[in-house]
């Protein structure tokens, strides 16, 4: 069963109207969900920049990254060391929803969307958002900015699946 969910640092939404998207989505008004599978993406601030790795399908991008600290985990996040107080401090409120009026969007970053008001099936207070990826089994790695420059151009290079979030936060 299809699970959907919007992460929101705001505590008492009551229904969610469709807002104006960006150009990249013809400026349509939408709801907007996130299946659970990506969730993990969305537990951080909404305005952190982030990268984001999904590593289910091969552990090969973990040794391309150089990244074997962890035992198998199956995602990565990269996230700039500033934003470390602000991801230690954040209280999100993950919705769920009913999916019967959401279609799939964008099946890599695992949007779905609404052109109707959506009222969430519940909400769930998350005080901990590092904790709350360790359970999902995501690492989250702190890194310097050059560092974060770095990854990113061999992310975009060199892997079909990922997410690069809020980038323009980090420059």
């Amino acid at each position: 069963m299809l699970r959907l969910f919007h992460i929101s640092e705001e505590e008492n939404i009551l229904q969610f109207i469709p807002r104006v998207s960006k150009k990249q989505w013809n400026f349509q008004s939408y709801v907007w969900a996130i299946e659970e599978k990506k969730l993990h993406n969305y537990l951080l601030p909404r305005e952190c920049p982030r990268i984001c790795l999904s590593l289910e399908k091969s552990n090969i991008q973990m040794d391309y990254l150089n990244l074997n600290r962890m035992k198998n985990p199956k995602a990565v996040i990269f996230v700039a060391e500033e934003w470390k107080e602000k991801i230690n401090n954040c209280r999100l409120y993950q919705y769920e929803f009913a999916g019967d009026n959401f279609k799939l969007m964008d099946k890599i970053a695992g949007y779905y969307v609404s052109d109707k008001t959506e009222v969430p099936l519940n909400k769930i207070e998350i005080k901990d958002c590092p904790q709350e990826l360790q359970k999902l089994d995501v690492e989250l790695i702190l890194s310097h900015k050059e560092k974060m420059m770095e990854i990113k151009d061999k992310v975009i290079n060199d892997f079909e699946e990922f997410s690069i979030i809020k980038w323009s936060n980090l420059e």
